[in-house]
């Protein structure tokens, strides 16, 4: 651009040079990028759902190339709902209300965000065909509405029927929740749906909700009440052969306290040492159990029977009692807990990385192990360890300690099948 009254010219931005003749490609770019929409925030991006119909399951049996809803299923045949039938007038009436109920708010953690059955509603509407759709007009209204790359309706490969519907429902979900959090969600979904499966005819009340995050987050949910399950067995099996063979309920109780705290605290280590909850993490659970009442059950079997008294009778002091277990079976307990920690050491040089957690797992087990059954075991069995352990002996005792060892077992079983239901 030139100013006639100074007499000279000036360049636009684009341009450089005496007479403006040298291009400049990055001229303007500054402006240019300021202008730009700002990029969307991490934290609106939700879960998305969907609502479908039609399909019962997959036959994983049979083997399929093709993915007949399209990013669903990758593997095996769709086992269709012979009753479906989206024709039928009142199965319009309902999927159309489902979409309704979730934009009113019905559906607790989110809207629907894209429901065929209101672009159908809406064109029939303005064709003047009505809603709902005639049985025999809506296939070829909903072939123009919502052809098949739409994915969302599924039409026979002759054309003549609907196999499946769903619908897309935009959550309030955050991807990243942990799994016990996306399980309370999951349910809130599943009551919306079971509910408007109670309300709707039997041509669509089989529908169903999913979302990728479902696969992941149960199978954790699942694998953590699993191995809560069997730590609770395993401590419980544990405490009932440790009543009947030590013949004292006090000192089985006090042993199973001493196995439950060797598992607790390794596991508070590896946690501390920043292990997540893997499968090698979730088989040493159980496995920990056994190897941590080893080395508490030879002390209390040892307690119990190397405290005769002078008169040989089994009324000696708490004191007398653990000073002749640790004198007489201290020392190899000791001994064995050395050679499994240096075994389980070697595991650590592995190239195979099962192994060497798993030697780790070892180690740190079998060090809490020791340093609890020889200083904190002896400690408690002094303080309020039994000293008259004449009646334990007896047949009735023996009767009772079996009852006893039945009824918790049992009763343990009925509160893990109580508060952790398995998983539908």
């Amino acid at each position: 651009m030139c100013d006639e009254k100074a007499g000279r010219c000036k360049c636009d931005p684009q341009y450089a040079g005496e007479q403006c003749q040298v291009s400049d490609p990055l001229a303007g770019l500054e402006q240019v990028v300021k202008n730009l929409p700002a990029a969307p925030r991490q934290d609106h991006e939700t879960l998305k759902m969907e609502i479908m119909w039609g399909v019962l399951g997959i036959d994983r049996q049979k083997s399929s190339s093709i993915a007949p809803l399209g990013d669903g299923i990758k593997q095996g045949n769709p086992v269709w709902d012979e009753t479906f039938d989206i024709t039928d007038p009142i199965a319009q009436i309902s999927i159309l209300t489902t979409c309704q109920f979730a934009k009113q708010g019905l559906l607790q953690d989110g809207f629907a965000e894209d429901c065929f059955m209101e672009d159908i509603a809406n064109y029939a509407r303005q064709s003047g065909i009505g809603f709902p759709v005639p049985k025999d007009r809506f296939l070829s209204l909903a072939m123009q509405v919502s052809p098949p790359k739409a994915l969302r309706l599924g039409y026979a490969q002759d054309g003549r029927k609907i196999l499946w519907a769903r619908i897309y429902i935009k959550s309030k979900i955050p991807p990243n929740l942990a799994s016990f959090e996306l399980y309370e969600h999951f349910r809130h979904f599943e009551t919306f749906v079971e509910t408007r499966n109670r309300l709707s005819p039997s041509t669509c009340n089989k529908a169903w909700q999913t979302t990728n995050k479902w696969l992941p987050m149960m199978t954790e949910v699942a694998a953590v009440h699993g191995i809560v399950r069997s730590v609770a067995i395993a401590v419980t099996f544990a405490l009932a052969c440790v009543m009947l063979f030590i013949h004292s309920f006090r000192v089985a109780v006090f042993c199973t306290l001493i196995v439950a705290s060797i598992v607790t605290c390794t596991f508070g280590i590896l946690a501390a040492a920043g292990w997540s909850l893997g499968t090698v993490e979730a088989i040493c659970i159980t496995m920990l159990v056994g190897l941590s009442v080893d080395y508490a059950v030879h002390i209390c079997d040892s307690f119990v029977n190397n405290g005769l008294s002078e008169e040989g009778h089994l009324m000696a002091s708490r004191a007398d009692r653990i000073t002749a277990a640790l004198g007489h079976v201290g020392t190899p307990v000791l001994h064995s807990a050395c050679t499994t920690i240096l075994a389980s050491l070697v595991l650590c040089f592995c190239q195979i990385q099962l192994l060497v957690k798993v030697g780790i797992v070892i180690a740190v087990n079998a060090s809490i192990g020791i340093v609890m059954t020889i200083v904190f075991l002896p400690a408690l069995l002094a303080l309020v360890g039994p000293e008259n352990l004449e009646g334990s002996m007896t047949m009735s005792a023996q009767v009772g300690r079996i009852l006893a060892a039945i009824g918790i077992v049992g009763l343990v079983l009925i509160i893990l099948e109580v508060a952790m239901p398995g998983n539908d």
